[in-house]
């Protein structure tokens, strides 16, 4: 990594106040929250403030917990890097899986989201597919981002060489749009509440792309890292989340960002991220 990379990972994330890094029980030292470019769950609005549905959920949860955050933004991958090593203490939009429990803590369910096969909308019946395996069937390029879980059906298929030959891994999920749009890419797997607003930033149409079917819908969490988050911590939080939860302010987070969604969790284990 070039020398002002490491010198901006490290003053982004507190490397350089050693303070920062460390967490403790009582929420006595700001806690680290990563986030990326991920409308309508985080992103910059027009007049340059951080927003959205995840932004505005954890700052609830936060400030009904008495804890103080900071935001810094970083790609998904690096995000999952620096959690494991406790520079950074949150990740939200996250979803539950065996590899991550081994470094990370993770909250009760706050929202729920879902995977689809996104396609460009004029080849929605060039693809008469089902299920991600069929695919196979076709000479089919499929956009994923790196550092995101996609669930254990993808995980199964990621295996079999002519599915892995069928992948274009990508840091940023705008990546994906742009070749989808212009022909480089057949599909991609994202989630479907994103793909309108992501085409609206973009300043595109956001009929261009649709959802060819829907993989799953599953819980998603806030994870904490184990280096540098205590598990009194955690429980802070979902005490936290409880809290908006009865005073109302959870189901009218989400009512504004997402009108049709149900506040209640759902009952599948995985997720996109």
């Amino acid at each position: 990594m070039h020398g002002w990379l490491i010198l901006f990972f490290a003053t982004a994330l507190g490397l350089m106040t050693p303070g920062l890094t460390q967490a403790s029980d009582d929420c006595t030292e700001p806690l680290v929250v990563g986030w990326e470019n991920w409308p309508p769950y985080q992103y910059i609005d027009r007049l340059g403030q951080l927003i959205g549905l995840d932004i505005e959920l954890l700052k609830a949860i936060a400030d009904a917990a008495q804890c103080q955050i900071h935001f810094v933004e970083v790609p998904w991958k690096r995000h999952l890097y620096e959690l494991k090593s406790g520079r950074i203490h949150i990740a939200m939009g996250a979803s539950h899986n065996a590899e991550r429990q081994v470094y990370a803590l993770f909250s009760d369910p706050y929202r729920q989201e879902t995977m689809a096969l996104i396609v460009r909308t004029d080849q929605k019946q060039a693809y008469p597919l089902a299920r991600l395996e069929d695919v196979l069937q076709y000479p089919f390029s499929l956009g994923v981002t790196l550092g995101y879980h996609y669930g254990d059906e993808f995980n199964r298929l990621k295996q079999i060489p002519a599915f892995a030959a069928r992948l274009q891994p990508v840091p940023h999920d705008q990546i994906s749009y742009w070749k989808l749009l212009r022909h480089r890419l057949d599909g991609m797997l994202a989630d479907p509440v994103t793909v309108s607003q992501q085409l609206k930033q973009m300043q595109l149409e956001d009929n261009l792309l649709r959802p060819l079917f829907n993989l799953y819908s599953n819980d998603i969490h806030l994870m904490f890292s184990k280096e540098s988050v205590a598990a009194a911590t955690v429980e802070r939080f979902n005490r936290g989340l409880q809290r908006i939860r009865d005073n109302g302010t959870h189901a009218r987070i989400l009512r504004n960002y997402l009108p049709a969604q149900d506040s209640g969790p759902a009952s599948e284990p995985d997720s996109v991220r």
